[in-house]
């Protein structure tokens, strides 16, 4: 009988080691999922902020330039002095250059400089073709200013942007 006692020993800790390595495995198991848990969770945030992040940073690149604000149609008077040894005199100059018109067509600072508004959604170009990359999408009503023109395409300058946009679009 010694016998039938050593072998229910030796049964039960093969039990008893087969359980604990099936608690293992579970334990295992376990640790891998919450791990894979974690990154995906952290991952989705990462994709949430950045997603957050773009959004923001075209709603801030669509409203800066749309802040200027210009007086349509005045013409202001600048005051100059000029000395001579019998007397003093002041006289009164407006810039020659400085002209405005009213609505979306294009008007004329003091220095010369032209500026026109879009007349639709369109696309800044790098270079003045249809291929070329899109450096900016403005929306319609856009004030951009004029550098020149090569062909049907005009060279604008819009915040610190610089490209080229189809002239059609431009009025």
């Amino acid at each position: 009988m010694p016998y039938d006692e050593e072998t229910r020993r030796l049964i039960e800790n093969r039990k008893r080691n087969a359980e604990y390595r099936k608690e293992q495995q579970m334990k295992k198991r376990k640790m891998t999922l919450a791990a894979l848990g974690a990154i995906i969770a952290l991952l989705v945030i990462v994709i949430i902020i950045a997603a957050s992040c773009s959004s923001r940073k075209d709603t801030e690149i669509q409203t800066e330039p749309s802040k200027e604000t210009t007086i349509v149609g005045m013409t202001t008077p600048e005051v100059t002095t000029a000395e001579s040894t019998e007397s003093q005199s002041v006289t009164e100059s407006t810039a020659e250059n400085q002209s405005t018109t009213v609505g979306n067509e294009s008007t004329t600072s003091e220095d010369g400089d032209s500026f026109k508004h879009t007349n639709d959604t369109v696309n800044v170009r790098k270079e003045p073709n249809e291929d070329a990359t899109i450096l900016e999408v403005l929306e319609e009503n856009e004030k951009v200013e004029v550098l020149g023109t090569e062909g049907k395409w005009t060279h604008v300058k819009w915040g610190e942007i610089e490209g080229y946009i189809s002239s059609e679009y431009l009025d």
